[in-house]
């Protein structure tokens, strides 16, 4: 089963991880802000 399991957060160097039950790996990931007009319309 691929689904999410843990969220971490390092506060002292600003970084997020992910990881999944069964995942062999920790991710860390960005969050980037989506600056484009039309994509923010529904």
């Amino acid at each position: 089963v691929d689904v999410l399991n843990g969220i971490a957060y390092d506060p002292s160097e600003d970084r997020l991880f992910v990881t999944g039950k069964l995942w062999p790996s920790l991710f860390e990931i960005e969050l980037v802000e989506d600056t484009k007009e039309e994509s923010n319309q529904q």
